[in-house]
């Protein structure tokens, strides 16, 4: 133990003398950030292709919510405009026209109005 260390101070290469103490904290900290910002991208870019397949999904009879929290069913949807007509009460027969990108997510028939999985 003692003639590897004293081999080590005869050469000068003790472990914490590296050079410059900034280039050997820099560089390991760069490359975590450029892996932090890819995998962020790519689940971006993931999410952001879902939401648009959803949103050109949509079709007559389709459940939907809107950003603002409002239930509504599809009446038309025209794939070449960005606009959706959707019915909101049954008994009054409202219906109102919104924009394709309002619309937050299409409700299955598992969810019920407040969002939560029916049993």
């Amino acid at each position: 133990m003692l003639p590897s260390l004293m081999t080590l101070l005869a050469q000068g290469c003790m472990p914490g003398d590296g050079g410059d103490p900034w280039r050997n904290m820099l560089i390991p900290l760069l490359i975590a950030m450029v892996a932090y910002f890819l995998i962020i991208g790519r689940f971006k870019k993931k999410q952001k292709r879902k939401r648009e397949d959803q949103l050109s999904g949509i079709k007559k009879n389709a459940r939907v919510m809107t950003i603002g929290g409002i239930y509504g069913t599809v009446v038309q949807a025209d794939s070449d405009d960005n606009k959706v007509i959707i019915k909101i009460d049954e008994t009054t027969n409202t219906r109102m026209t919104i924009a394709r990108s309002a619309i937050r997510n299409v409700v299955t028939g598992k969810e019920d109005e407040d969002g939560k999985n029916s049993k």
